[in-house]
Formats: structure tokens, C-alpha cells, sequence
């Protein structure tokens, strides 16, 4: 008898044991949903809506408010609601949920394979009055609301674990809904045409406590009204990979954005849920305006630590500005059910009394957070939901000392002009805060909803403004660095409060409606009014109503 055979088959039988039932335990539930991979990334998501509602009539706070996610990482907090408790509204609801994550149906399917794939159409009418006088914020927020007249998504599975998604669309570009033909969502020029679809689009692997998604599409982390002071959802399409690994109480997440080639947003974050009441994410991030460096894959190295702006990166031979840091976190509370307090902070910025010593007087503290409560309340009808919300921006947030390398901005260029060339504007957003630096904002928002039936929502919002802002994005057109540094009353720019210069002061106030009249055709309106006071004055209107039908 051979006994090193036996010995060496007996070990491999029983590694070979142990792998299948690890495996198995790790990939199994009481009852298997439909996809773990699956990426739920449409933004807005009528279902983001349903599981949040639920989960605060439960008294159940998400673990993580990140969009977009997986089905695996939302059937965590699925799980934490309570049907009993429910309204008969909650339950409806609840039921939507639960034969999302189980009894979703592809078009086709084959064994471990499945197709699936649908059409929409829109059709829409615009209008706007002086559009001049309103904030720049709304015209990203206009564009990420205007339906493409044609979509046509599609989605692979390869069994539950591997997803892949696009979306292509026939639809006009952002400088198009600004400057040609501003009255409908249809592109009637070629230089309307938005070139650069699809603007969602990815693979996903996962299982039940891991996923790995490179995409295209928006980023955001918070549920607010302002948009997130950590990240933005205003660009309407980041290129990204991220990975996530998550479990009842705890999740660890890393993003990595490429902003252009050579440059990168790269965040990690791990989000904690000691109670079913309480939830916090503790964020970091940092711009890295050269050729991309492994080493911030780490998942639990502080970046900062690495004090990379010391190092010779590539960007312009030696230049220690080529590293923006970013600290911030994201807390929700539900104390009682059907109420939900948080908060945000975010800073690229603070010197220290011993950094003050040392002469560094004249760079600025950067900071800025956000203070929110609301309240849903569960009735015959549907969900009243009110919402009320506080934001402050410091002059200097999100601000580096070497413009736009180091600032926590973003540009890109739309090729309107698909055989020529681009064209010649760019288009400016933030990365994090949409509302920009030298900001203080108040939000007040009253929400009827009945999901998949019928929605009207009023919301009145005061935005001060002051030109900080307006300065810096100035200063990238010039090519010249606007930061106290770079100034003789450096010490002085320092200390700058928000609002700076002359101010602006607007006052909207908006009624948005949304009524499904068949089961795939809806019809949604919104008008909104806005007063100017301050550096900019008079009004101005906006309108739009649209009408849309999705095949399945």
C-alpha cells in the first residue's frame, strides 16, 4: 500500500469538503434572491424610494446610503424591516421589494444564463424664463431630470454572480439643453446630439458579502436634499471602479474615479451599524493629479499619512501640489420610527494651533456640513413625507492651492461636432458638494407618494451665494491659481466667512407631480420659480412636463 497516496488523497478529500461547504455557506441564503450582483443603478430609483420609506417605518437605518448598489448590499436592509409594522401602504411596498430581489424574470434564460433587455420613450416640453437668474446648480439639476426620448437598456447574467449592464440612448448633451433648442428633451440639431453615450453602463460581480463594479454612471453617498457634502451626485457620468464588502453590522467600501487619465478620485470608507437605529460612515478621499498609484488600494491605510503631496509624482516634473485630501463622514439616526436626523461633514482643510505657529496663516480652514431631519408619515393614501435641511460651505472648501490639479472639481469636454472637434466650453462641476464653496443653503421639502401610483412634492429652497466660487472656476480659464498663498493678503483671504464680495440671494420654490395612468405609462410635471436679490436680480421660470412609456 502506497500510504503518501492514501495521505495525499485523504487531505485532498477533505480540503476539497471544507472548500464546497465554506463555499456553500457563503453563498447561500434561507431562500436564494435573484441576483446578487445585479447593480440597481438607476439614480432614482423608484425602489431607493420604496426600501427607505419601509425601512423608517420600521425604524431600521441603512447601513450605508451609497448609490448605486447592489442587490445583495440592499437585501441587507431589506431584511431589517418589519412587515407586520407595516401600513397597508408599507406592505404594498414591501411586496414590490421582495419580487424585486426574488422573482425578477429576464426576457431569456438558459440554465446559468439570462438576457433581458427593454425600451423607453419620452417625450418632453421645456421651458425656461430667464434663465440667467437662476443659480448655474440648476441647470445639472434640470439636465439629470430631462427622460432621453429613446433608451434602449439591456442586461447579461452569467448566474447570480456576475451582472453585466448598458444602457445606449438617443438624447441631447448638456451644452445642447443650454444653448440649442432648449424647448423639448429631442436633440434637433447634430451639435445637440449627445455623442458620448451610453451614460450607464458596467459589470458586477458579487455574492452575498462582496461586490466589484466598473462602471459609468453617478456617485453619491447620503440621502439629502443639498446633494452630499462628500460625493457629489451632479455629474451626470463618472468612470469608476469600485469594490465593497459588507455584512449586517459592518461595511467596507473603495472607489476609484478616473476624472481623465491622469487623473484620479480615489475614496474609501467604512460604514458601522451598531444599532438598527444608528448608522455612520467614516469617509476618505484624495485627488491624484498623475499617473495612478497602487499603494491608495489599501483599504485601511490613511492617506493622508502617506503625506503624498511630498512625493515626486509625474504631473509637471516635481510639484508637491499635485494631492488633494478629503475627510468627512455621513451619520443617520431613527430614534423613533418614521424619523430620521442626519448630518454630514466634509473638510479639505483645517490648521492646526501649531500649523498657525509655523506661519501657515495663510491657508484656509475648509469645511462644511449639512444638518437635515425628516418625517414620514404612513397614511390611507400613501407616504407624507416632510423634509427640512441645513447646509454651510466654507469660501475655501474643496479649494486646492494649485487650481484645478488639486481641487476636488471636475471638467469635461462634449464633442458636439462628432467628424470635427470639441467644443469650446467646458463643462465645470464639483466632485463633492454640488452647490460649490461660499455657500449657505436651507431646504424645505413636503412629499405625498403613493410608489408606482402617484407622487406630488413641493419644495422651497434659500441659497445664498458668494463669489468665491465664481473666482476659482474664473481662475481655470486664466490658468492662474486662486488660493491665499499665491496672494500678499494671503493672511486676510484666510479668514474669509461665507458669503464673501457681493452676495446672491435666490429663493426657489418648486411643485413637482408624477401620476402613472397605465401600468408602464406615466406622465410627470414641474414648475419652478425663482427670485434673485443681491448681485443678481429679477426672476426667473422653469417648466417642463414629459410622458413616458417603458415596453416591460
Amino acid at each position: 500500500m502506497n500510504i503518501k497516496r492514501v495521505f495525499f488523497n485523504t487531505v485532498t478529500e477533505k480540503l476539497f469538503i471544507f472548500s464546497f461547504l465554506f463555499f456553500s455557506l457563503c453563498n447561500s441564503y434561507t431562500e436564494e434572491i435573484s441576483s446578487y450582483s445585479k447593480i440597481l443603478y438607476e439614480y432614482d430609483s423608484i425602489f431607493y424610494d420604496e426600501l427607505h420609506l419601509t425601512s423608517l417605518e420600521s425604524g431600521y437605518v441603512w447601513l450605508s446610503y451609497k448609490k448605486p448598489a447592489s442587490y445583495a448590499e440592499l437585501k441587507l436592509n431589506f431584511d431589517g424591516i418589519n412587515e407586520k409594522a407595516l401600513s397597508e401602504h408599507g406592505k404594498v411596498s414591501y411586496e414590490n421589494l421582495y419580487n424585486m430581489f426574488y422573482k425578477s424574470k429576464p426576457l431569456l434564460s438558459y440554465e446559468q444564463f439570462a438576457f433581458d433587455i427593454n425600451l423607453k420613450l419620452a417625450l418632453q416640453a421645456q421651458y425656461l424664463y430667464n434663465g440667467e437668474k437662476e443659480p448655474f446648480i440648476n441647470k445639472f439639476h434640470r439636465y439629470n431630470k430631462t427622460p432621453e426620448p429613446i433608451a434602449v437598456p439591456f442586461e447579461f447574467y452569467f448566474s447570480q454572480y456576475v451582472y453585466l449592464y448598458c444602457v445606449p440612448v438617443f438624447g441631447k448633451n448638456f451644452s445642447g439643453s443650454i444653448h440649442s433648442y432648449p424647448y423639448t428633451n429631442l436633440p434637433l440639431a447634430g451639435n445637440a446630439m449627445d455623442y458620448h453615450f451610453p451614460k450607464k453602463t458596467g459589470l458586477s460581480i458579487g455574492n452575498k458579502f462582496f461586490n466589484f463594479h466598473i462602471g459609468r454612471g453617478r456617485l453619491n453617498v447620503g440621502r439629502t436634499l443639498s446633494g452630499g457634502m462628500i460625493i457629489s451626485d451632479t455629474p451626470d457620468r463618472l468612470d469608476f471602479a469600485s469594490a465593497s464588502l459588507f455584512f449586517k453590522y459592518v461595511k467596507l467600501d473603495m472607489t476609484v474615479a478616473e476624472i481623465n487619465p491622469t487623473r484620479f478620485f480615489i475614496s474609501h470608507e467604512i460604514s458601522i451599524r451598531p444599532l438598527k437605529q444608528f448608522s455612520v460612515t467614516l469617509h476618505e478621499g484624495i485627488i491624484l493629479n498623475s499617473v495612478f498609484d497602487p499603494r491608495f488600494l489599501n483599504p485601511f491605510m490613511i492617506f493622508h499619512n502617506y503625506a503624498p503631496w511630498k512625493d515626486p509624482y509625474i504631473n509637471n516634473n516635481y510639484n508637491g501640489n499635485l494631492i488633494g485630501c478629503q475627510l468627512g463622514f455621513d451619520i443617520n439616526i431613527i430614534p423613533v420610527k418614521n424619523l430620521r436626523i442626519y448630518g454630514q461633514f466634509g473638510m479639505n482643510q483645517f490648521q492646526t494651533p501649531s500649523e498657525l505657529k509655523g506661519g501657515a496663516n495663510n491657508i484656509p480652514n475648509s469645511m462644511g456640513g449639512i444638518a437635515g431631519i425628516e418625517y414620514s408619515i404612513p397614511m390611507q393614501a400613501g407616504y407624507l413625507t416632510l423634509n427640512t435641511e441645513f447646509m454651510y460651505a466654507d469660501p475655501w472648501l474643496y479649494i486646492g492651492d494649485t487650481g484645478s490639479k488639486n481641487s476636488f472639481s471636475a471638467s469635461r469636454k462634449e464633442n458636439v461636432y462628432a467628424s470635427k472637434t470639441y467644443d469650446t466650453s467646458e463643462i465645470k462641476t464639483w466632485l463633492t458638494n454640488p452647490y460649490g464653496p461660499d455657500t449657505l443653503a436651507a431646504f424645505f421639502k413636503a412629499d405625498f407618494n403613493s410608489p408606482h401610483k402617484y407622487r406630488a412634492a413641493f419644495t422651497y429652497r434659500f441659497l445664498c451665494k458668494g463669489e468665491n466660487e465664481e473666482k476659482f472656476f474664473n481662475s481655470i480659464d486664466k490658468g492662474e491659481y486662486y488660493y491665499p498663498i499665491h496672494y500678499k493678503e494671503g493672511v486676510k483671504m484666510a479668514k474669509w466667512k461665507t458669503p464673501t464680495g457681493t452676495v446672491s440671494y435666490f429663493h426657489t420654490m418648486q411643485l413637482e407631480s408624477s401620476y402613472t395612468i397605465i401600468k408602464n405609462l406615466n406622465i410627470n410635471a414641474a414648475l419652478s420659480w425663482t427670485i434673485a436679490r443681491g448681485k443678481i436680480n429679477g426672476h426667473s421660470v422653469d417648466f417642463s412636463t414629459y410622458i413616458m412609456y417603458s415596453l416591460r
